[in-house]
């Protein structure tokens, strides 16, 4: 029975004397054969594996000849160069091959081309008609080679990331109508997104767009109806994000729109999206949450505002919504108001650690259900009897906060079965003192 194995292959090509052909197999499943810095053919015994699965590692420049991999019935092939340690400005290899020796593999569904120069010799570079995974990165693509992708019509994942494309322009990738995933991430030099660069992609799922320079135009996303996941992380050139090109992609599931310089929330600025269920604004430059921009996402189940600079939240500005985490560390906060928190369940985690913390309004946490409330890392000096009023949750941290007394009888009115006070200079806990049940764990170690 043929074992399926990926062979990694150090292909680093020395030059013969003269032309004579070199063969080496060195133990491997896979003998390489090579004349000069010219790829011969490569072989493999099929009585022991069956050779489907193929990686060269090039390191210098190389040409590989039109029957090079005719004897092979790949169905994954990577052509690729470890860059670690290599000087930035150091050229890429260069792979030298006929433009029609990929297409003349009928039964490859998978390729990825990584750090290397790929230069077609005799005309366009032709993809096997059978490939639906395509990775082409960092390899210094400067536009999107739509006559290449065409030729590969049953695409449905894309990878574009790390090339220095600037413009994506109309019909880029209007023959890959089978196309659910596409990433266009880490082209620093991304720009312009033409109108109409999308068109055809009625069934991408996925498109990430983050670390660019994108300028924004209305109807960015038109056409693209069934996107449900959009990264959208570090992509603008410093006007930050505009909610407005989020109402044609209404059924997003899933949105990263951090470190976009978003300054502001609007109410309703996100209700197109009734089927959002992770929302992440992190690293943004918010100071306020008014009501009304979350209220509406019936769906919404993950919400990270973490790394802002969020000093105030409006009371109910998350009533109503059923989430299994809420984030909201690493802000300004200096105090919670009474009723900011109301009417939210939050199965998992409600996270307020690395804030200005230094005062809770009397039953701050009142009609906030979760399992865990994390407030270290805060500026809490005391805790007084009505701080806690009524909080429905497991597990309280106030860890690494600067806490020297708790009230009588401070969490009496709670269920916790976990205390966890960390790092604090109180250190003599009084669990039936501070109104705790007897099975309640306290932690201060």
């Amino acid at each position: 029975m043929n074992t399926v194995r990926l062979i990694s292959l150090a292909l680093v090509l020395v030059f013969a004397r003269g032309e004579d052909e070199v063969c080496t197999d060195n133990n491997l499943d896979f003998k390489i054969c090579k004349k000069g810095n010219t790829l011969t053919r490569i072989t493999h015994d099929h009585r022991i594996f069956s050779g489907k699965f193929l990686s060269l590692e090039i390191e210098r420049d190389i040409i590989i000849s039109e029957d090079a991999l005719i004897s092979l019935n790949l169905q994954t092939l990577t052509l690729a160069c470890d860059r670690r340690g290599v000087a930035p400005e150091t050229p890429l290899p260069s792979v030298s091959l006929s433009s029609n020796l990929l297409a003349s593999l009928t039964n490859l569904t998978d390729l990825k081309l990584e750090n290397v120069e790929i230069d077609p010799i005799g005309g366009l570079l032709r993809l096997p008609n059978s490939l639906d995974h395509l990775i082409v990165e960092g390899c210094e693509l400067s536009e999107v080679p739509s006559d290449t992708l065409a030729t590969a019509p049953k695409l449905v994942d894309l990878s574009l990331r790390r090339n220095r494309i600037q413009t994506i322009k109309p019909n880029a990738f209007a023959g890959l109508k089978h196309l659910k995933k596409l990433g266009l991430s880490q082209n620093n030099a991304l720009e312009h997104l033409e109108e109409g660069c999308f068109n055809g992609l009625d069934k991408l799922e996925s498109l990430e767009l983050g670390e660019n320079y994108i300028t924004l135009r209305p109807g960015l996303f038109k056409g693209l109806n069934n996107l449900k996941r959009l990264y959208l992380s570090k992509s603008f050139n410093g006007m930050g994000f505009e909610p407005s090109l989020l109402q044609d992609v209404p059924n997003l599931v899933a949105l990263y729109a951090r470190y976009n310089g978003l300054s502001s929330l609007q109410p309703g600025m996100f209700d197109a999206l009734q089927n959002l269920e992770n929302l992440f604004l992190t690293g943004n430059t918010l100071t306020h949450i008014p009501k009304g921009v979350f209220n509406q996402l019936k769906s919404l189940k993950q919400l990270n505002l973490g790394n802002n600079s969020i000093e105030s939240i409006e009371p109910a500005a998350f009533s109503g919504l059923n989430l299994t985490s809420l984030t909201l560390s690493l802000n300004s906060l200096e105090n919670i108001k009474t009723g900011i928190f109301n009417d939210l369940n939050v199965t998992n985690r409600l996270s307020l650690s690395d804030n200005l913390i230094s005062t809770l309004d009397p039953g701050a946490f009142r009609n906030l259900n979760t399992q865990r409330l994390d407030l270290a890392k805060n500026r809490l000096t005391e805790v007084h009897a009505d701080d806690f009023l009524d909080l429905n949750a497991d597990e309280l941290n106030l860890s690494e906060n600067s806490i020297t007394t708790i009230a009588p009888n401070a969490f009496s009115s709670t269920k916790l079965n976990l205390l966890e006070l960390v790092s604090n200079p109180i250190k003599e806990a009084d669990k039936s003192g501070w109104g705790l049940s007897k099975s309640a764990e306290i932690s201060m170690e």
